[in-house]
Parts: C-alpha cells; structure tokens; sequence
C-alpha cells in the first residue's frame, strides 16, 4: 500500500526565529533516529525521541511558543502555529512503531488526517534552517535560564521584573532584536537595558555573560539583618563546639564515634561561618 502526506503536515513559508530553532533540533533528531533505526539500536532511538520530544519540543518549544502565538503580528502567530501541528503529526509518526494505539489515537485527531497512521509517509527532513536563528534562540534560552536562577538565589519572585545587560565574551554588549527582548521579558521578566544603574550581579554564559541590577534582586538591609543573626547563632554553636572538644574528661569517656560527630558539627558550622562573613563583606561593600 502505497503511503500519503496529509494536509497537516504543510510548514508556513515565513517563519520565525524559534520555529527554525525547533526544526533544526528535529532535523538532526530524525537523522539519528533513522540511522539508528537502520542499525536496530532501538534502545538508542527511545533516548533520542524522548530527548526530542521532552527537553526540546515540550520544555523550550512550547514555552517560548506561547510568546509567538499571542504576537499582534498573526504571520508570526500563523508560523508558529503551523510549525507546532506539524512537529506534532512529525512526531506521532516517529513513535508509531513504539507506541501504535496512543499514536494512532492522537493522529487521528489532528486536521485533514488520513484513515490511519499506517499508511501516512514516515517523516521527512523540514526546510532549510537560518543558522543565525539557532544561536540567537540559544543564547536567549540561556538568559532566560540565567535571569531565573538569580532570583531563586535572591529568593525573588519570579514575576519581578530586573534589568539586565546582556555581554559577549569579549565583555561588549551583546544586540538582540526587539523578539528576542521580548521573549526575555515575557518568559523571565528581563528587561534588556544598555546600562544598570547600580551595582550588578553577574552571571556567566557560554556566549559572555548577563548583568543583573542587585538592588532590584535583594534588600540588601534585610539580608544583612539575616546574615549578622546567622553569625551570632554560628558564633555560638562554635565556642559550644570548641569548649566539649577541649574538654579531656569528654575526649577521655566519649565514644569514638559521638566525638567525631562533634568534630564534624564544628567544622560544618565554620565553613558556614565563613560563607556568612563572606557574604556579609560583599553586601557591605557592594553597598
């Protein structure tokens, strides 16, 4: 029986930055998969779909697809849209063989499908890729990743908004397009800025590095109230710790093990000490 594309499967003509992303990440993805496949290392094609479908099309596709489908421009909207039912047709036919029922359910959902995913063609490479969108869209996941770890250290909301420069590794700023800082802000709201006004945070990249302002993150007298509370309670778990350790009758009658236990309480607690110190001599003098 001779097999068919559906209607489905048809990409827009303008796409956008993300879309050529996703597409270069499934063009080498069904690479692997029939090169494997022709090789029987099932095992190894599971890893990839699964890769594929979880980390790329599900974590970071869709994510950053929601900015594209809400865009006032409806060419970037329709692009995206056609690129999301047509990776979602691509990947029910790269499953079929491992999980026929499930896929066959969902196929049969989607628009101007055939009579069965049986006689639909296998998938097949997707149009030429703009390498210049790839690593834009890397770099922008990277900020996104960079912009929210901050605010879990700084224990910050994640609706809270915070400027941000953006470097290469050269340390000049690093232009991305009007996109781009959009899907920065929208997903981890970053505002892209020239310069900070205060003091920054930075955390490195592979491309360079992002500049966050600290005085939006932290509340830099509340953490330094915090901070000289920990110090006092760690001061004086330390002398406790010293004075039972130098205590001979204690090291004389003890067990081995109730002695080292008190041994590794003391040094646990000076490495915190230390940590606070330290952290409390950066906000002093970054303030």
């Amino acid at each position: 029986m001779n097999t068919a594309d559906c209607d489905c499967c048809q990409l827009d003509d303008k796409l956008n930055a993300i879309d050529y992303w996703i597409l270069n990440k499934y063009n080498q993805t069904l690479k692997d998969v029939i090169a494997n496949m022709d090789k029987y290392e099932f095992a190894l094609v599971g890893n990839q779909l699964y890769s594929f479908i979880w980390d790329d099309f599900c974590s970071k596709y869709i994510e950053l697809s929601k900015v594209t489908l809400n865009s006032d421009d409806a060419v970037i909207a329709h692009a995206t849209k056609s690129t999301l039912l047509y990776l979602l047709s691509s990947i029910v036919r790269l499953l079929h063989p491992f999980m026929p029922f499930v896929t066959e359910e969902i196929y049969q959902c989607l628009p101007d499908a055939l009579e069965s995913i049986c006689i639909a063609s296998y998938p097949k490479e997707s149009v030429a890729i703009d390498e210049s969108s790839i690593k834009s869209i890397d770099i922008v996941l990277e900020i996104i990743s960079a912009i929210r770890q901050l605010k879990v250290d700084a224990n910050a909301k994640p609706s809270l908004v915070v400027d941000i420069v953006v470097k290469d590794s050269e340390g000049k700023p690093l232009t991305l397009d009007n996109e781009l800082n959009n899907m920065i802000f929208k997903l981890a709201k970053g505002q892209v800025v020239d310069t900070l006004a205060g003091k920054p945070i930075v955390s490195v990249t592979s491309f360079g590095s992002i500049e966050a302002d600290a005085s939006a993150l932290i509340d830099v007298k509340a953490e330094l109230e915090s901070l000289t509370k920990q110090k006092a309670t760690l001061e004086n778990e330390i002398a406790r710790g010293e004075k039972i350790l130098g205590n001979q009758g204690f090291i004389a009658k003890a067990p081995q093990a109730k002695i080292d236990l008190e041994k590794e309480k003391l040094a646990n607690n000076k490495t915190q000490y230390n940590t606070v110190l330290k952290r409390i001599d950066e906000l002093t003098n970054n303030g």
